[in-house]
């Protein structure tokens, strides 16, 4: 994928949480250097934007956590993906963690 991308990822196949993630992913800058173990990508928004991408996946459960970059919320989609959400990171913005299963991390600078 090449920059200023976004894109679609071969995740779940017709889930509607691969659905909802290409949504949120859709027009995002792709920033993955070639020797990251995570995708990349930037949005603008903040925290804020963060928190209703978090939401918008409709997590099945949800539960507040803590990290050293502030306090954040983690949850699950109905086919395993977990996603969680926090203020901060070590790059300085708002994250948007996305892990699928056997796939690579998509992580969501805002």
């Amino acid at each position: 994928m090449g920059k200023g991308g976004g894109g679609h990822f071969s995740g779940t196949r017709g889930s509607s949480s691969s659905k909802s993630i290409n949504k949120i992913i859709n027009g995002a800058k792709e920033t993955t250097r070639p020797i990251g173990k995570a995708r990349n990508l930037e949005k603008s928004g903040g925290y804020k934007k963060a928190l209703e991408d978090f939401s918008s996946l409709n997590p099945n459960s949800t539960k507040s956590i803590s990290t050293k970059y502030g306090d954040g919320k983690f949850g699950v989609l109905e086919d395993g993906t977990t996603i969680s959400v926090r203020p901060g990171s070590k790059t300085g913005g708002a994250t948007l963690e996305i892990k699928i299963p056997g796939k690579r991390l998509i992580k969501i600078r805002y």
